[in-house]
């Protein structure tokens, strides 16, 4: 039984070796005249359309869970007000930008997350960029897995 074990495990390592070397992948864009909407859940009702919004796109191909192996696109995303230079949310102000995490996965938390704590602040710069700071935490919707993001990044404006 024991040697069936080691046998079974060496012969598996190979694929967790590769699963652990992909290349995290991530962008950051700002979309202007839109809005963020989704149904609070299902991440297939998560879509960017027109608005009066600036809405920021954090994705990535794993983002959030450092040491998972898998190759999961996933959104950190959030919405302010048109014609503002900065701005700061904390804890439960996070609710009035709207910020969430979706995860598109075959996992236990796939889907919407609202990023509940933290902060997320930005200043925009002179060439129409934003430098945000985000320090914010969500936890999976099934699991309860806690998700944290701590960045400094310069956000672009997305061309159509």
């Amino acid at each position: 039984m024991i040697r069936t074990l080691l046998v079974i495990i060496i012969l598996s390592s190979p694929f967790f070796l590769v699963a652990q070397n992909h290349e995290l992948v991530e962008g950051f864009v700002i979309r202007e005249n839109s809005e963020l909407t989704h149904n609070g859940r299902r991440h297939k009702t998560y879509e960017i359309k027109d608005g009066s919004k600036l809405v920021f796109e954090y994705a990535s191909n794993n983002a959030g869970d450092k040491g998972n192996g898998s190759v999961a696109n996933t959104k950190l995303s959030f919405q302010i007000p048109m014609g503002v230079d900065s701005f700061y949310y904390k804890d439960g102000e996070l609710v009035n930008c709207g910020a969430v995490y979706v995860q598109f996965c075959l996992c236990p938390d796939e889907g919407i997350s609202k990023v509940t704590k933290g902060s997320i602040n930005g200043e925009k710069q002179k060439d129409g960029s934003w430098l945000v700071q985000i320090d914010a935490i969500t936890f999976g919707r099934k699991t309860q897995h806690k998700y944290q993001f701590r960045k400094e990044v310069i956000y672009t404006i997305f061309k159509k």
